[in-house]
């Protein structure tokens, strides 16, 4: 079930009449897209990254081998097949100079790295007022039929276009009494406190289900249309999870 036009409307107009907090005067910064992400996260070592996909694909089938081997109910002929297979794929890899052992040991260490890349907002915008160029993607939780919206970089995104990943990806507060009064494909600047907070929803969007994954919530004071369309730059490099 997509989310219709009177939804959409519905979601707009008490943006513009939520309470002022009391900082609402104080100055704010105007900030782009890639200053929300951890860049110190960015930065880490990817031995996996100069592997092509047929030596991924090895790798993980002797990860696959080592792990059958050590639950001790399998099947005797099976294991045996299994030790032939490792061999042959160890073989292969060593003989390309992949150092296979290592590889393996470091291969949760690197996903928790890749983790970090993925969600870790910037530490420096927490709490902070500040004003963002976006656009909004109204939509509605599937567990509880609940509306909620989110601001995204780029025009599109999570409709046709798949979602930034979540420390660009800005969940909106007080969803269910906005009314924004703007088309979903028309750029906006919203002004407001940044909140670093995660959140994972299974939403409705105009190609279905889709799930939202997020690092910031944005406590909004104000929206306005905004004077460009300009594409913002996404920090590259930050799509591995």
């Amino acid at each position: 079930m997509s989310i219709g036009l009177s939804t959409w409307a519905a979601i707009a107009l008490a943006l513009l009449c939520l309470p002022i907090p009391a900082h609402a005067l104080e100055p704010h910064d105007q900030i782009e897209w890639a200053e929300l992400v951890d860049v110190e996260a960015q930065d880490f070592e990817d031995p996996f990254t100069d592997l092509d996909a047929t030596q991924l694909s090895q790798l993980s089938e002797i990860a696959r081998i080592k792990q059958q081997a050590t639950q001790g109910s399998i099947d005797a002929k099976l294991k045996k097949r299994g030790e032939i297979r490792l061999e042959e794929l160890e073989g292969k890899l060593r003989a390309q100079g992949v150092d296979v052992d290592w590889l393996i040991s470091q291969r949760w260490i690197v996903a928790e790295r890749r983790h970090n890349a993925y969600w870790r907002g910037n530490a420096e915008l927490q709490n902070k007022r500040v004003s963002l160029v976006g656009y909004v993607v109204p939509t509605m939780q599937v567990s509880t039929g609940e509306l909620v919206a989110f601001f995204v970089p780029q025009a599109g995104m999570c409709s046709h276009l798949p979602p930034p990943p979540p420390n660009q990806l800005i969940r909106i507060g007080h969803a269910k009494t906005e009314d924004m009064g703007f088309g979903r494909m028309e750029p906006v600047e919203i002004t407001g406190t940044l909140i670093e907070n995660r959140s994972t929803e299974l939403v409705n969007v105009v190609d279905g289900l889709l799930e939202m994954n997020s690092s910031w919530l944005l406590e909004v004071e104000s929206v306005v249309r905004a004077p460009t369309s300009k594409p913002a730059m996404l920090r590259p490099g930050i799509l591995r999870k």
